[in-house]
């Protein structure tokens, strides 16, 4: 416990040491990477002290590979420096805005045919409860390899749904004018992610939302950031434990309701990390395991003329630690597949991309707003699950971006933050 304690010392001070060097910035992803690992490890500890889950104690060496991967995320992002990244904002095109309607009326229109490919899916799920039966017959589905919602436009649409609620956002000029429409649209994006089920679409839109409205309000010190953020924080938290008697079949269990959702709603947070430490203490037994981080690499190449390849599923095995997980935190994968060495790399290179990114997005470029958006995801599931290695996914979104910000939106004029350029063309960042 002594070491628990020492490291979660450790990674505040590192995370403060970040937030200095950003020009105190909290969405700087060095600073985020480390608060992440600060919040897990010190719920953590508490389930020592409070046990509402029997935790066993982590591990040292479990510890200094997650103290590891955090400085090298944070060398990542310190080899990028501000003045390399000045280049004025892009401007929209506001006589093009009306794409963004569009896509509105769209997402509008999916909604009904999703909520009927929900319905069928809870037909098939054959429990009671709605939405509990829903997460059934999708498992069900999956696990068959049929398509997650159906055809692809509903099996889309949640993220589209995500996508606008991020576009009317970034694009607001006047939120008094356009608050109706900024509304609806989030409210929209809300009504998907709770049909599908889960909680991964709440977190997307959650952080998404939270960046692209602090970067667009210069909100960034801590102080400013919490008061801003703490009431949505708040509804993210009752949303997130009351989905979880809504889409879990709690009914086989001894606990009450309140208890229930508590195991669930705290276990989300720490069992990942118990899971990596029972990967780190028994890594002998993944010695064999098929490299799943390069799956999708591996598969396109697979098509090549010459080239064999077996696709890779992706591993579903539960871990009883002391509650079932199947997820092991970000890092697990690379320390599985490429041992300590290579998570590292992994590690300075996520924190090396994703700060270069956050420069540009700081600098007020819609484009790059969008997706500096689009990643905090990944960043906010470090402690969790992996969804770096989803290159698929990030291409679509990428040529999604291009595609509206680039050519649909043609960008004519450039400036900070949509104001004209006038002499500002060459500055270095001003906060």
């Amino acid at each position: 416990m002594v070491y628990h304690l020492l490291s979660i010392g450790v990674l505040a001070g590192l995370a403060i040491f970040n937030y200095r060097h950003a020009r105190r910035n909290v969405l700087y992803p060095p600073f985020l990477f480390c608060m992440i690992w600060v919040s897990v490890l010190s719920l953590y500890f508490l389930l020592y002290l409070v046990p509402i889950i029997h935790m066993s104690t982590l591990h040292v060496y479990t510890l200094f590979v997650v103290l590891a991967a955090s400085v090298v995320f944070s060398l990542g992002g310190m080899v990028i420096r501000r003045r390399y990244y000045v280049s004025p904002a892009v401007v929209l095109n506001d006589k093009k805005s009306i794409y963004k309607k569009i896509l509105f009326f769209c997402c509008l229109g999916l909604l009904p045919f999703f909520f009927l490919e929900i319905r069928r899916l809870s037909a098939l799920g054959g429990i009671d409860g709605f939405l509990a039966s829903a997460r059934v017959g999708l498992v069900e589905e999956l696990t068959n390899g049929r398509s997650a919602f159906g055809g692809t436009l509903t099996t889309i649409a949640p993220l589209l749904a995500i996508f606008l609620a991020f576009i009317f956002v970034i694009e607001v000029r006047d939120w008094r004018e356009e608050r109706v429409w900024i509304a609806v649209s989030v409210f929209i994006a809300i009504v998907f992610c709770v049909l599908t089920t889960g909680r991964a679409g709440f977190l997307k839109l959650l952080v998404g939302l939270a960046g692209i409205y602090l970067l667009k309000t210069g909100r960034f010190s801590a102080k400013d950031a919490w008061k801003l953020l703490r009431w949505p924080l708040l509804i993210f938290v009752l949303i997130f434990t009351t989905l979880v008697p809504l889409t879990k079949n709690i009914s086989n269990t001894d606990e009450t309701l309140t208890e229930a959702i508590a195991q669930f709603s705290v276990g989300y947070a720490v069992l990942p990390l118990a899971g990596f430490d029972y990967v780190v203490d028994h890594i002998e037994e993944y010695k064999y395991t098929p490299n799943f981080t390069l799956r999708e690499l591996t598969a396109i190449a697979g098509h090549l003329p010459g080239v064999s390849s077996t696709p890779q599923e992706e591993p579903n095995d539960f871990l009883l630690v002391p509650l079932f997980t199947n997820v092991y935190t970000a890092i697990s994968r690379y320390y599985i597949d490429f041992g300590l060495s290579g998570t590292l790399m992994a590690m300075f290179v996520f924190g090396l991309g994703q700060t270069w990114l956050f420069w540009r997005a700081v600098r007020g470029d819609p484009f790059y707003v969008f997706l500096f958006a689009i990643t905090l995801y990944p960043l906010g599931m470090i402690a969790f699950d992996d969804t770096y290695t989803l290159f698929s996914h990030y291409f679509a979104e990428l040529v999604f971006a291009i595609v509206y910000f680039r050519l649909l939106r043609m960008p004519v004029a450039r400036g900070i933050n949509g104001q004209s350029s006038g002499g500002l063309a060459s500055t270095e960042v001003a906060y």
